[in-house]
């Protein structure tokens, strides 16, 4: 049996064998009550785009081995509505069509900078910074060398731009090789890229829509 079907089953059979043995009198062995609530995290927005964030409560007892709870009751809050604003999402449809969708929001950006985005519900609360940045106008990618021998290592280095040329910094950046070369590893600024085949080869460097390549000539090793 795959191991992901075991993780759910065995805490659901351990929880029933509890639930048909115990007492329960004067026990809250079931559980489902509320003990903290989780607000995704790592969220950046551009100066006039948007982004989702959603947020989930945990709970105690035998509820909280097999679900969460989706916190459709959760109000919203933001710290500095002048560098961002909340724009609330319809809550999702009650079970039986939609039973695991938890509560979200969307957050608008307006200028540059950081804040704290708040969910609470039923006296608890949780939050997550969201940063604001400039619109991406360019990325930039760069090769030491655009030609290459197989089984060559190079370093590709990038520059994220906005519209007046000035750097954006700390953008999670989503690398894509393609051709006669692969991808061996990167960070938010540079990726190592190894040569595997003779001939051409792309670097491309991706955030939302804005999107930089740079091109590789692979060459086969001299004899």
């Amino acid at each position: 049996m795959p191991f992901h079907v075991l993780r759910r089953i065995i805490p659901l059979t351990v929880a029933l064998a509890l639930t048909a043995c115990a007492d329960l009198t004067g026990l809250d062995f079931v559980g489902g009550n509320l003990t903290s609530i989780s607000v995704e995290h790592g969220a950046i927005v551009e100066v006039g785009d948007t982004v989702r964030l959603s947020a989930t409560g945990s709970v105690d007892g035998i509820i909280g081995l097999l679900s969460y709870d989706r916190l459709l009751d959760a109000s919203w809050a933001i710290s500095d509505q002048t560098i961002a604003q909340l724009q609330l999402l319809p809550p999702p449809p009650p079970p039986p069509q939609d039973s695991s969708t938890p509560t979200r929001t969307l957050v608008r950006g307006r200028r540059p900078g950081t804040v704290t985005v708040t969910a609470t519900a039923r006296g608890l609360s949780g939050e997550a910074p969201v940063r604001v940045i400039h619109v991406v106008a360019t990325i930039q990618v760069r090769a030491a060398r655009d030609t290459l021998a197989v089984g060559d290592t190079i370093v590709v280095t990038t520059a994220v731009l906005d519209a007046g040329g000035a750097p954006i910094l700390g953008v999670p950046l989503t690398f894509d090789v393609g051709g006669a070369a692969q991808l061996d590893g990167h960070d938010d600024t540079s990726a190592r890229v190894v040569a595997i085949a003779a001939g051409p080869a792309t670097v491309s460097v991706r955030f939302r829509r804005a999107t930089g390549v740079a091109t590789l000539v692979v060459l086969s090793p001299l004899p």
